[in-house]
């Protein structure tokens, strides 16, 4: 953020890497976009002018490059990285630089605009300038490269710091390879998550590696890699301010028991210096012995891997303070913050919800605080890519979904909304569609005993007051399906589909919350699932044509018909009214849905389900004769133009995709899922029809499936 609460947002969409400025609202500024970059990050000087950098796409990609810096003689199949200089009261470009030597992961600027960026170097050893440091041990390997430039984007220095080896590869990955679950490190690499200038103007570095022969100092906490072939560690090092002198140097992180070990592997994500100079490092571990403290809020690992928090003291030379913090299943600490009052602010995700292990687990963000840590849920995707604070104290947070959240401490007790995601999918996107379910969380929503909505007496549409509450879009109440202090379920109206962009307030007891500006999109799908779980996979919510609950052990027959149930499929025509039960006559999609996995699949039907409230929809396919896999993808054809999401970055609709097999829904590149109760459990027992029996049935326990893929 910048000095008058204007929001820098960078990413990757399918215009390629942007760079964007938002107002304090959420409108755009100026945004760029250029399709051959692959952004790292964004940073803000005194004058608010905004630095970009990342690396190329490819080696001759397309940029309006004023400069090359640190050139090298042949790259081979490597690519360049880049920064560029924007104004920022205009976006115009001041100058763009190609540096050749360097893949920048990380930067640093000071008062003066003096730059520092850290990456991946593009060759071994690396280049370095005349009386820069570079490690005894770069060799063979590519270390890490630190280059510093100055203001008007020319080179000061370029050092170098790494080593040449990793566990011997006598040891061979390939007795691993049918375990999808672990990966084998091949070959010696480092990264940098953060860079860190003290007051002395020394460069702190901090992030990971796999390599054994880092230069490490005589008085290092941890000389010695806890590494193997699935395993590396966390390192902290010290530079001088002119880059010529390694000062210090550790590893950090848990030990190995070996080289075929699969535990201890340690990832150093985010760091950040507080006011006295103490360095507060988070991550991810798989190791059983952390230097936690005594005063730690989680003093042992309790999921496969869990999140840590470090505060190093570098003029006692000691870790001043340490602590796991995780669930079951798999957890980190992605980013850390430092806030006004000094406190640590970290964001992250727990794959299991701390009060229902069986869920999927949400993103958080948390404040370390004397008591422990206290902790805020957010949706997937809503929390995972930035935190920083503005001028008036707000923390921002900022999600991978193209979400953004403005939160501030207050005594009072308005709603306040953190995230809004499709209910099956549970993927915090910052787009809706019409008639999509979606579930709002936040605090304050609602009763703090919760309800769900009635059919009884005949009703024949959902109402929009529930409990109190109301949820309306651009002024037209939503119907509910269920309300409490954390979470609504509500039905993105259908009017929303004349529009590109929406504003969503909730109402409590008449009194409002902020407002959510969301994006709209022709169709947004996701699949409910059910509470089973097949290889850490949610399995559909299905049935199969027998009427049986599709399942690990009860699985579809060749050839057979499988109805699946999900939400987010858009428009339907003619437009039915907002909440209303549909009968078996429904209106009709207004695109075709297909499915395929591997080659195309048959659909029978897709459309809304019968018997159910409008927006929620099910689709019947047949499953084909020669069926091998277990997992099966629907799609929505292509459409439109790009839209703007909450975030203010243009986001190409291109094409919607989301996962449903007939034993499970979800795609494994995933690591963590989330989970919310399912929308429509409640008031569908009031309704006791045929066909809605069965559908309850196969539902009853479902919730959010895990996140489809997005094209």
């Amino acid at each position: 953020m910048d000095g008058k609460g204007n929001l820098i947002v960078t990413g990757f969409s399918g215009q390629g890497g942007f760079v964007c400025k938002l107002d304090p609202l959420g409108n755009v500024i100026f945004d760029f976009a250029n399709f051959g970059a692959y952004s790292a990050g964004a940073a803000i000087d005194t004058n608010n002018d905004i630095y970009w950098f990342g690396t190329a796409g490819a080696p001759g990609f397309p940029f309006p490059f004023t400069k090359t810096l640190l050139p090298v003689a042949e790259l081979g199949s490597a690519t360049p990285g880049f920064v560029v200089k924007f104004r920022g009261t205009d976006g115009s470009i001041i100058w763009a630089a190609k540096v050749e030597a360097l893949q920048p992961q990380a930067i640093a600027l000071d008062a003066s605009g003096t730059i520092t960026l850290a990456g991946g170097a593009t060759t071994a050893p690396g280049i370095t300038t005349v009386g820069a440091y570079r490690s005894p041990a770069a060799g063979t390997a590519a270390p890490l490269g630190i280059v510093r430039l100055t203001p008007e984007g020319n080179a000061v220095f370029a050092a170098a710091f790494g080593g040449s080896h990793s566990i011997d590869r006598t040891n061979s990955c390939g007795s691993v390879l049918s375990d999808k679950y672990n990966i084998c490190l091949y070959g010696p690499r480092i990264t940098a998550a953060s860079i860190l200038l003290d007051p002395q103007g020394h460069i702190w570095l901090a992030g990971s590696t796999n390599e054994t022969d880092l230069p490490v100092s005589l008085n290092a906490l941890k000389p010695a890699c806890g590494c193997s072939l699935f395993s590396g560690d966390g390192y902290l090092a010290e530079f001088s301010a002119d880059g010529s002198r390694l000062l210090y140097a550790t590893y950090l992180g848990t030990s190995t028991s070996g080289d075929d070990d699969h535990s201890g592997n340690d990832e150093i994500s985010s760091a950040a210096m507080d006011h006295s100079g103490r360095i507060w490092i988070a991550g991810a571990t798989s190791g059983a012995d952390l230097p936690i403290t005594t005063d730690a809020t989680q003093t042992t690992l309790m999921g496969d891997t869990d999140g840590f928090v470090l505060e190093y003291d570098s003029a006692a030379n000691k870790l001043a303070y340490g602590t796991y913090y995780g669930t079951e299943g798999t957890n980190a600490v992605t980013k850390v913050v430092i806030a006004p009052d000094g406190r640590p602010v970290l964001a992250g995700y727990l794959q299991s919800n701390r009060s229902n292990p069986y869920s999927f687990g949400h993103e958080c963000v948390a404040v370390l605080k004397p008591s422990g840590i206290e902790m805020t849920a957010f949706l997937r995707n809503g929390a995972d890519a930035g935190i920083a604070f503005s001028p008036s104290g707000a923390l921002v947070v900022a999600g991978s979904g193209s979400v953004i959240t403005a939160m501030k401490e207050s005594t009072t007790l308005p709603p306040s909304i953190f995230g809004v995601a499709n209910s099956a999918s549970l993927n915090a996107s910052g787009q809706v569609s019409p008639g999509e379910i979606i579930s709002i969380v936040g605090t304050n929503l609602g009763p703090g005993i919760p309800v769900s909505a009635s059919m009884a007496g005949g009703q024949q549409a959902l109402a929009s007051q529930l409990g109190g509450v109301q949820v309306f879009f651009d002024g037209v109440a939503a119907p509910l399906l269920y309300v409490s202090s954390t979470q609504i379920n509500a039905i993105v109206p259908f009017g929303t589909a004349d529009r590109q962009e929406t504003r969503m307030v909730v109402e409590n007891a008449g009194v409002s919350s902020n407002d959510a500006r969301l994006g709209v999109v022709s169709a947004a799908p996701g699949v409910f699932t059910t509470q089973t779980a097949y290889q850490d996979l949610p399995v559909a919510a299905a049935l199969n044509e027998d009427g049986t609950i599709n399942g690990p052990t009860n699985r579809a027959v060749p050839g057979s018909i499988v109805s699946i149930f999900a939400t987010g499929f858009g428009a339907l025509a003619p437009r039915p009214p907002d909440g209303a039960l549909l009968s078996t006559t429904s209106p009709a999609l207004q695109q075709d849905i297909q499915i395929f996995g591997p080659g195309f699949v048959k659909v029978v039907y897709a459309g809304p389900a019968p018997g159910q409230v409008a927006g929620a929809m099910q689709v019947n396919f047949q499953v084909p004769d020669d069926l091998t896999t277990t997992l099966l993808c629907f799609c929505l054809p292509e459409d439109g133009p790009p839209r703007i999401s909450r975030s203010g970055s243009k986001v190409p609709e291109a094409r919607k995709r989301s996962a449903a097999g007939t034993q499970r829904a979800g795609c494994p590149r995933h690591r963590r899922r989330s989970g919310r109760r399912w929308p429509l459990r409640r008031w569908g027992r009031s309704r006791p029809r045929a066909k809605w029996t069965d559908q309850r049935t196969a539902m009853r326990d479902c919730r959010p499936a895990s996140p489809g893929w997005r094209g």
